[in-house]
């Protein structure tokens, strides 16, 4: 069962090597879901331990209590203090409603990490494992890094649809020559954040538009256009957010922040290149390419695939959600 084979993995720590997010759990999640045996989901498992080195949790730096639980938000090193606090809070207190409580208490810096907290909570919550929901808060709650909306931002905005948006923003050499200060996705969008160019640049999204229906095709167009690596995070950070979102108490509100995240981490990339949408001349059925996805060792592939699979779903035809996951898996080899 899938539970007890995550719980046999789940002594490793929330980020290894140069602060890189440890994805062991959503990717064995993700494996189970698109049909792998436990033999390949086992042996999955210990080859990422070994190829990651992903070393063991670490001791607690303090005792966490209501009273300090702020204290400490978005601070590297005290994912293993925030475990027992939740651990404890879902001792006491309903499992939905301590979910429902501290998403929506961290869901303004669900970008921090790349994403990823709020992408293994979603995660989490469709494994329906306490533990792994105690990890997933405590990870949230390490990786919390609010953007919040300067009065210049607030002031410059304005309403324009998503993807003429992105079209403007690729064709302006500022940020396509940018130089960053900071690695990873999160420090280039620290970068872009603090700079003065993007409150003159930024856009707000209709109201009508904050749905998951749109979001999941905006983002499956955007991948398709750039296949980029930060704006794959993007498309599954927006699927996490569908997974959650009867748990988000204004979910058209946290999409159009969500939508403001995503400007950052687009211009983060230089204004990733827009291509054709591309095409495939034999495509693949979804259970052709699960089976090939088994013998994928990148783990952003596998919950690639997972999270098109899973947003499919809701749409009448699925034919660029599975042509994106057949050239992702294609190009894994």
């Amino acid at each position: 069962m899938i539970k007890d084979i995550i719980r046999t993995y789940n002594d490793k720590d929330s980020i290894y090597g140069n602060k890189l997010t440890n994805h062991l759990n959503m990717g064995l999640y993700a494996l189970y879901e698109l049909g792998a045996s436990d033999e390949q989901i086992n042996i999955y498992a210990r080859d990422y331990i070994r190829i990651n080195q992903l070393p063991e949790v670490p001791g607690m730096n303090v005792t966490i209590e209501d009273y300090n639980f702020e204290d400490y938000l978005g601070m590297e090193g005290y994912y293993s203090s925030y475990i027992p606090y939740f651990r404890n809070k879902f001792k006491d207190q309903n499992q939905e409603e301590v979910v429902r409580k501290y998403l929506n208490r961290f869901i303004d810096g669900s970008a921090g990490g790349a994403f990823h907290g709020l992408i293994r909570l979603a995660y989490a919550y469709e494994l329906d494992d306490v533990d792994e929901l105690a990890k997933a808060l405590a990870y949230f709650a390490e990786c919390y890094y609010p953007f919040p909306m300067t009065d210049a931002m607030k002031s410059s905005k304005h309403i324009q649809n998503p993807i003429t948006t992105i079209l403007d923003f690729s064709n302006m050499n500022y940020f396509k020559q940018k130089e960053f200060s900071r690695p990873l996705i999160l420090g280039r969008m620290k970068d872009i954040y603090e700079d003065i160019e993007f409150a003159k640049v930024i856009a707000d999204i209709d109201e009508d538009l904050c749905t998951s229906e749109y979001f999941g095709e905006l983002m499956l167009k955007l991948y398709a256009l750039t296949e980029d690596f930060t704006i794959l995070h993007g498309l599954t950070s927006t699927h996490a957010l569908r997974v959650l979102s009867h748990l988000i108490d204004d979910y058209p509100l946290e999409l159009k922040r969500h939508w403001y995240h995503l400007q950052m981490a687009y211009l983060s990339t230089k204004c990733a290149e827009i291509h054709e949408v591309p095409f495939v001349s034999t495509l693949m059925s979804w259970k052709q390419i699960n089976n090939k996805v088994f013998g994928v060792k990148d783990v952003h592939t596998i919950k690639l695939v997972y999270s098109l699979l899973q947003q499919s779903k809701i749409v009448s035809v699925d034919s660029l959600y599975r042509t994106m996951a057949q050239l992702k898996v294609e190009k894994s080899y």
